[in-house]
């Protein structure tokens, strides 16, 4: 199994430690705002409760930013668990993005008018283009060749390595004679693993 990284790998790799870098600090950062919102003590009900549910939202995406550094290294190693924690990250920012849409800006009323109005707007427009990057990493890790080529290594006993019954020498599923000792493999039980008692039948 080929396991070479390409180009196009080593740009995900690349755009998913800085994609994550940039979340889990900002976010990181936000949290340590909402925390000083959050203690003063003329902060009222209404930005105490919106303050809380951008805390939990943040720590949401610090935890996806996370997962998306963790998924980079996976990918420049062309390791199958960087094809699953990308799906992951993809999975868990999409619906996040699409949440933070509805949530609340700190100090926001609900008569703000034109400027309640553009906000949303910013909101939106943000979302979709930080889900641009998600969406290609769903695309890009369904492709077959990605799909094979972060397919996991196949164990030294699996099917295809087994051990001549005669000799104990590993031969290969598909061999009709065992190279060491030259006996006939055809037809042939073949133990995964040495030590095996395995009888040949007459032949």
């Amino acid at each position: 199994m080929n396991k070479t990284r390409t180009g196009g790998m080593t740009a995900i790799a690349v755009l998913n430690l800085v994609f994550g870098a940039i979340l889990a600090l900002t976010n990181l950062w936000v949290m340590m705002g909402l925390h000083a919102v959050m203690s003063r003590s003329f902060a009222g009900a209404e930005a105490t409760a919106a303050a809380m549910t951008r805390l939990g939202m943040s720590l949401y995406y610090v935890v996806c930013g996370a997962v998306a550094i963790v998924a980079g290294v996976g990918v420049l190693k062309v390791a199958p668990w960087g094809r699953i924690l990308s799906l992951a990250y993809a999975g868990l920012i999409i619906p996040g993005y699409v949440i933070d849409i509805f949530l609340p800006t700190i100090g926001e009323s609900s008569d703000g008018g034109l400027v309640l109005g553009a906000k949303i707007i910013g909101s939106i427009i943000g979302s979709v283009f930080w889900m641009i990057y998600p969406v290609i990493l769903l695309i890009v890790f369904q492709k077959p060749s990605w799909k094979e080529a972060f397919k996991p290594k196949s164990g030294v006993h699996d099917h295809n390595v087994n051990f001549c019954p005669e000799c104990g020498a590993k031969v290969n599923s598909e061999d009709s004679f065992c190279q060491n000792c030259g006996r006939s493999l055809k037809d042939a039980s073949i133990p995964q693993r040495r030590g095996e008692n395995d009888v040949l039948p007459d032949m």
